[in-house]
């Protein structure tokens, strides 16, 4: 009984967040994700994807949001508005799954297509990111593991195996044919982005969240070491 109640209290406040963010989408989009990304986490129901799928649609700013669910002390993860001509919006949260978002604009202005990728991560996912060119996006996860994705279809390209704990950082070259990763192994490699080959491995990096940078023309990364 009191496993039960506490569902529905989740389930009436994530209703509650999703009523306020759809008031305020129009209005002050930025605050309409906030609100309704909270309640996306809270609890996944019709009411609360609605919400975000709605703000999202009248939102075309660059944000990194948080999402969070409740009772995780790890909690991390990004929603992205901005691939390369803001035509798609995608998460990625410590539930795993990532979602993309086809936002509405020209002769699809009345409609929202959402799309889950899969094979999922099978652990926390956080930070995807898009290539220069906009025709992939990498997605990273605590399952030591990133993953390529072919933009438009969402099929796996390739997997990036090799790092011993999680992947925390990816970062695609000017041209978007390298892909560079950090782990919590303290380790940087590159990978080639289309087949998945492992190029090369930086060893003993700064910490497990140091930073990395391809040069402009692709022949050198930089990393904190």
């Amino acid at each position: 009984a009191k496993e039960k109640a506490e569902e529905e209290g989740r389930i009436s406040e994530s209703r509650r967040l999703a009523a306020k963010a759809m008031a305020a989408s129009a209005s002050d989009p930025e605050l309409a994700i906030l609100l309704a990304n909270e309640a996306v986490s809270m609890v996944r129901i019709d009411e609360t994807e609605n919400a975000l799928r709605t703000s999202l649609e009248n939102s075309h700013l660059r944000a990194v949001l948080s999402l969070r669910s409740p009772g995780s002390p790890d909690t991390y993860g990004t929603s992205h508005t901005d691939s390369p001509g803001d035509r798609f919006a995608v998460a990625a949260s410590n539930e795993r799954d990532s979602t993309v978002w086809e936002l509405p604009t020209g002769r699809n202005a009345g409609s929202t297509r959402s799309v889950k990728l899969k094979p999922a991560h099978s652990d926390e996912t956080a930070c995807p990111v898009f290539s220069p060119d906009g025709r992939r996006l990498v997605t990273i996860s605590e399952d030591k593991s990133a993953r390529v994705w072919r933009v438009g279809s969402w099929e796996l390209e390739a997997t990036l195996k090799g790092h011993a704990e999680g992947v925390h950082l990816a970062v695609f070259s000017a041209d978007g044919a390298r892909i560079a990763t950090e782990s919590a192994d303290r380790t940087g490699k590159v990978w080639e982005a289309g087949t998945g080959k492992l190029l090369y491995t930086v060893e003993d990096l700064s910490g497990p969240y140091a930073a990395m940078a391809f040069s402009p023309d692709g022949k050198w990364l930089a990393t904190e070491t």
